[in-house]
């Protein structure tokens, strides 16, 4: 990869496995990174499911701009491309400017023409019972919060709710860790209170007004 991208290959993103034969992934994005030009600075999002906080921390310091866990879900996945994808590291900032919509209605219909309406009506029935009775625990419980995110990393993003997903994603790294919580369980609330109001509108939408 680092010769290809030495070469001036047009990537538009890496996207880097962790654990690879004869090269890892963390000496693999060093090697980029040495390259100079928009070569070394071309966007590394691992893909792993090493997500504890000093593996993450190992590789922010190898050079990764992001990771997405394993297994991970082709939201999630949507998501990290159209982020990362055909930029380079200087040109995306820290976090998104504009709050991604509550509910991704593409999404939600691929689902469904995969799956059928029927099953998903349950699987929408279910994110809401789990949003509903999840995120309960006080702030300084900084386990049971990891382990709620986690739960609604895959739930929600599968159903559409990429913004909530990717947020439950930010939230479960920074319980792990030693990262402030406060900022993220305070967007958490309103992101989980529009979330619901989604799903029952889904689930009861209004009837059609106007003359019969």
């Amino acid at each position: 990869m680092d010769a290809a991208a030495r070469a001036g290959e047009p990537y538009d993103l890496v996207l880097m496995d962790v654990q690879m034969p004869g090269m890892d992934g963390l000496a693999a994005t060093r090697r980029i990174r040495a390259l100079p030009g928009a070569a070394g600075a071309l966007a590394v999002v691992a893909m792993t499911a090493n997500v504890l906080p000093a593996q993450v921390s190992a590789l922010r310091e190898a050079g990764m701009d992001d990771h997405i866990g394993k297994p991970f879900r082709r939201p999630e996945l949507l998501a990290m491309v159209e982020r990362w994808g055909g930029r380079l590291r200087s040109q995306v900032p820290a976090e998104p400017d504009v709050a991604p919509p509550v509910l991704d209605e593409a999404v939600l219909e691929s689902v469904r023409d995969s799956f059928g309406a029927e099953r998903v009506a349950g699987l929408l029935s279910l994110l809401e019972t789990e949003l509903a009775e999840r995120f309960r625990a006080p702030p300084t419980a900084r386990t049971r919060i990891a382990e709620d995110a986690h739960a609604m990393i895959a739930a929600a993003g599968l159903l559409g709710f990429t913004g909530l997903s990717e947020l439950c994603r930010r939230i479960e790294t920074a319980a792990r860790g030693q990262d402030d919580l406060a900022p993220m369980i305070d967007a958490l609330t309103v992101a989980r209170v529009e979330a619901l109001r989604t799903l029952r509108t889904l689930r009861d939408p209004p009837s059609p007004s106007g003359p019969v």
